[in-house]
């Protein structure tokens, strides 16, 4: 993790495409990696934070656990960003084999170490083993200090 970076998770509103009864959003944001948000439905799935102003982003950090979670597990991510909701540009695909564990997700724009946005959304388009819910047990975004 870059050491000038904190948690800025907290001044986000987050929200999702769906949810199973039993498993919210804020289960994914309570650090307890033995609880996890779950989505309702066939994949894609999405995480959205918005901070009220741009901030500095340079990782999101997602737990996710192939062991645990076999076929809920999330293996491939599209990320887009943007000032709102109506100009977001795809940011980056990542792709992971069976992941579990904390997966830092380094965020850059062109020659600059942070990415300056209002909004990160996380589409899940393809769970391990075909499956179509999603879980993931902790997700945060990090940046330098918000001042």
């Amino acid at each position: 993790m870059d050491p000038e970076s904190v948690d800025i998770s907290s001044f986000a509103f987050w929200s999702v495409s769906s949810n199973r009864g039993g498993y919210p959003l804020s289960n994914m944001r309570d650090s307890d990696p033995d609880t996890y948000w779950q989505s309702q439905g066939e994949t894609p799935h999405f995480i959205t934070a918005e901070f009220l102003n741009p901030v500095k982003i340079s990782e999101i950090s997602i737990h996710i656990d192939y062991e645990k979670d076999d076929s809920f597990t999330p293996e491939k991510f599209v990320i887009l960003s943007g000032n709102n909701l109506t100009n977001l540009q795809r940011l980056m695909e990542v792709s992971l084999d069976k992941p579990s564990g904390i997966i830092l997700i380094k965020i850059e724009a062109q020659n600059n170490p942070y990415l300056e946005a209002s909004i990160i959304q996380i589409f899940i388009v393809a769970n391990c083993s075909g499956g179509n819910d999603s879980r993931i047990r902790n997700i945060s975004i990090h940046g330098p200090p918000i001042e």
